[in-house]
């Protein structure tokens, strides 16, 4: 007696769900998802050492964009502990790594500007400014300056569009990596991809 099969139906996804689920070690996501729970608890140190060892995991295996991510979270958690001369060394680690592949993505200029006023914000004139000036002393070495940079491109249609761009997770659902809606690539309006793992996530739609 011969048995048919029942067509494969996908459900309907829902905002905050992922078009496809990469295979992501589970020791990867538990790692990602105690960086985000020791943030929330104010444990920005402990976080930043999570987030540097997954980046120069990504790095070996040849993830470099998933490994700068990392090296931004990095930042971030530095920056939220006060450490800034840490966040600096971490910022120009990425920085020259980027350099050193020749390679110069757009997203450097307003990374390298929001890590300068997030100094700002926190009080750190100095530090901001000493951030700036070993940038810039980095950039002359590998044969460029400030003003070579890139501003990050503007694109067309319904991606580009911030004020029509939804409202994603804060995590991704895939590996649990933090989603920012200014630093990941929007394939549409309503769906963006993780930088870290490369899966596709659904947004909620924009309020009207």
């Amino acid at each position: 007696m011969a048995f048919r099969r029942r067509p494969f139906r996908p459900g309907r996804l829902r905002p905050g769900r992922t078009l496809r689920q990469p295979a992501v070690p589970p020791m990867i996501r538990r790692a990602l998802a105690h960086a985000h729970q020791a943030l929330v608890a104010g444990r920005p140190d402990e976080a930043a050492r999570i987030y540097t060892r997954l980046a120069d995991e990504a790095y070996a295996r040849g993830r470099d964009r998933a490994g700068l991510q990392m090296d931004l979270e990095t930042v971030r958690a530095l920056l939220a502990a006060g450490d800034f001369g840490g966040a600096a060394d971490q910022g120009l680690r990425a920085l020259e790594r980027l350099l050193a592949e020749g390679r110069l993505p757009a997203r450097t200029r307003p990374v390298v500007v929001r890590i300068e006023q997030a100094m700002i914000d926190q009080g750190a004139q100095e530090a901001a400014q000493d951030f700036r000036r070993r940038v810039e002393e980095l950039l002359t070495a590998h044969g460029h300056t400030w003003d070579s940079i890139p501003d990050l491109p503007q694109r067309s249609g319904a991606a580009s569009g911030s004020t029509d761009r939804g409202r994603l997770p804060a995590q991704c659902p895939t590996c649990y990596a933090p989603l920012r809606t200014d630093e990941v690539d929007w394939v549409e309006a309503d769906r963006a991809q993780c930088t870290y793992c490369g899966s596709i996530v659904l947004a909620e739609s924009p309020a009207r």
